[in-house]
């Protein structure tokens, strides 16, 4: 049985609760590394940096999948686990009762490396060699913070192109370019947590400013776009793309200020609706018109109808159709609620339509 097949009846509830923890704790185990004795504190800076980007993430998501109270991604209930690693991970998974399948609390109380450890650790690091490109790097790493930084205070940016610039600067260090920056379209907004006409704005200025040039030719998904951090004189292009308009941000990304999470709702009906399904299958302007219904029925403050189609089973013996519905909703609204809202909004529409097509005339 795949967890790909709608068909099967398979709830991914549990399985997706038991990725989403596993996930978490390698993220927190960088803080564990970072934590190391002999790590250097370049290192720890690093590894901390990248452990809570990633655990700012998938502890949201954790915490929903596991059906705790909205307080605990509130950010003081999490924020010692980037300092702390799995000790303090261990601590909010007992406080917020999510479930622990990994066990990952005895590495706590695991016995610290002994000497021995500690220096084969070192001696299987080879020393680093500073290349004249390795230097360079550097080097204009350096600039372009320091540039970036200057630009931030007295270039006269306004906020979205500050905090864009900020965020870029951010992405810069886990780039595998030295001075570009790959960052989603989709999500940018919200990342920086502006509205897509303020991302914009700000991806104005700073273009206008040269501050940034648009790369293409990169390996990167369609979604993503790649940013070069230009220090005029030093790594700005002779042919640089010129400025073109970017659409930043999706809909429903952000319901009142707040970032959402996507949930799909699945209904099956009688015999008698079934059929209106399988004719509704291929009318889009019904589709449309449930969809509609939906959005205005829940309130665009409360719920994101982001797709509504009809799906056939390739199960022969059962010709059941199947109402699927995508939506996106804030993290702090309860998702069962929601469903149940939904679901009886679009029964509702169902079997009013079918009444309204089977009336007689007259």
């Amino acid at each position: 049985m795949s967890i790909f097949d709608r068909t099967s009846g398979f709830d991914p509830t549990d399985w997706m609760r038991e990725k989403s923890l596993a996930a978490l704790e390698i993220a927190v185990k960088l803080v564990d590394l970072a934590n190391e004795p002999d790590t250097t504190t370049w290192y720890e800076k690093n590894l901390k940096r990248m452990a809570e980007h990633l655990i700012a993430r998938l502890l949201p998501m954790t915490a929903l999948l596991h059906g705790t109270e909205a307080k605990a991604v509130e950010l003081d209930q999490w924020k010692g686990i980037v300092e702390k690693g799995t000790f303090a991970l261990t601590k909010w998974c007992r406080q917020w009762k999510v479930a622990n399948p990994y066990h990952f609390s005895e590495s706590v109380t695991a016995s610290k490396r002994d000497g021995d450890e500690t220096t084969e650790k070192r001696q299987a690091v080879e020393p680093t060699i500073l290349t004249n490109d390795y230097e360079h790097s550097l080097t204009l790493e350096l600039e372009i913070h320091h540039h970036m930084a200057y630009q931030m205070l007295y270039g006269g940016l306004n906020d979205p192109a500050k905090s864009l610039l900020a965020w870029a600067l951010f992405n810069l260090g886990a780039s595998e370019y030295t001075d570009i920056a790959v960052l989603n379209k989709n999500f940018l907004p919200t990342d920086i947590g502006c509205t897509p006409e303020q991302t914009s704005e700000g991806y104005r200025l700073l273009y206008q400013k040269g501050l940034i040039e648009k790369v293409e030719g990169l390996n990167i998904i369609d979604e993503a776009i790649a940013l070069r951090l230009v220090v005029e004189g030093i790594n700005d292009s002779k042919h640089a793309l010129p400025f073109q308009e970017v659409a930043f941000g999706r809909p429903g990304l952000r319901i009142q200020g707040k970032p959402t999470v996507g949930n799909i709702v699945q209904l099956t009906f009688d015999k008698h609706h079934n059929k209106y399904l399988e004719w509704m299958a291929c009318s889009q302007e019904k589709i449309r018109q449930l969809h509609e219904a939906l959005q205005q029925s829940i309130g665009s403050d409360y719920v994101y109808i982001e797709n509504v189609q009809v799906v056939t089973t390739a199960d022969k013996t059962d010709n059941k159709c199947i109402l699927e519905i995508q939506y996106r909703h804030p993290f702090d609204k309860d998702d069962r609620l929601m469903e149940d809202q939904i679901k009886t909004a679009a029964e509702k529409w169902i079997k009013a339509s079918v009444v309204s097509t089977t009336r007689p005339n007259g």
